[in-house]
């Protein structure tokens, strides 16, 4: 049986060199097709990269896997539903709800920046997300220091899109940055007077927790 196949394949090599077998060439509109996909998304990095204080990836494609902090301190926990935030390899953050220990595995409240097809490098570090928008910009994620909520500094044209579950408590303009902060819209709470001030705090503060 074994001869026979390769006897069968020796003779197909000889019907190609000779002419008697044409192969076609691979399509040139195929071709450009490919590579015009090819650059409209950017290559996945498979592996986090570690780095001080933290780990990084360039256009990973896990969505709400990594919680940036745990449940909202206001969320008592004899409530039937707690949130907390499930950051993204993009910039994209979700409330994850508690159904009282039980996690309900379903995102809600997706707040994010940019288009999605930005070539976007993502680092966890020090207790914090950051994300560098190639050519656009950058976004960076910490929890508030002074009560619960999420603090964003942006970089850029990058104006943030959210849906019900959030609420915008206030904005910041300051020294070619927008700060924001979010509050989860079923615990609103007043808001800092200087959203950008509260974001160095926390950010400082995170610093010394390390």
């Amino acid at each position: 049986m074994r001869r026979l196949v390769v006897l069968a394949v020796a003779t197909a090599i000889c019907a190609v060199a000779k002419g008697a077998v044409s192969v076609e060439p691979f399509p040139a509109s195929r071709k450009s097709a490919s590579a015009a996909s090819s650059a409209a998304v950017p290559a996945v990095q498979q592996r986090y990269t570690p780095v001080p204080g933290g780990f990084e990836i360039r256009n990973g494609a896990s969505e709400f896997m990594r919680p940036l902090y745990g449940w909202h301190g206001d969320d008592d926990i004899r409530q039937p539903k707690r949130s907390m935030p499930s950051t993204s390899d993009r910039p994209k953050v979700a409330l994850k709800v508690f159904s009282g220990m039980r996690l309900d595995k379903k995102a809600r409240g997706v707040l994010s920046f940019g288009d999605g097809t930005e070539d976007v490098t993502f680092r966890y570090v020090w207790g914090r997300a950051e994300y560098d928008l190639k050519g656009k910009g950058t976004v960076k994620m910490v929890r508030s220091a002074s009560s619960d909520g999420l603090l964003v500094e942006v970089t850029g044209d990058l104006p943030p899109t959210f849906d019900g579950e959030w609420a915008l408590a206030a904005k910041t303009e300051k020294d070619g940055r927008t700060y924001y902060d979010f509050v989860r819209k079923a615990l609103p709470r007043p808001a800092g007077p200087d959203t950008a001030a509260a974001f160095v705090a926390a950010t400082d503060r995170v610093e010394r927790m390390r």
